[in-house]
């Protein structure tokens, strides 16, 4: 599931890249906590690095909430 949602992200960053690439900081919301301690972890299948190096490149980051919408 952590592979779709990064693909998804990746998807969307990449799509809106023209807006994107000028924001300070673009903070990718995961729902789930366990998710973002997951990939703060080091032991990570192949996949999943491969998208972590290619939002660290661009220069995201990952935190817990549901959205933009959270209170």
């Amino acid at each position: 599931m952590i592979v779709r949602r990064l693909l998804t992200a990746l998807w969307a960053f990449k799509r809106l890249g023209r807006y994107c690439y000028y924001l300070p900081q673009v903070e990718v919301m995961l729902p789930e906590p366990a998710e973002v301690s997951m990939l703060q972890s080091g032991n990570l299948p192949v996949k999943i690095l491969a998208r972590l190096i290619e939002f660290s490149s661009l220069g995201v980051t990952f935190a817990c909430g549901m959205g933009a919408w959270q209170l």
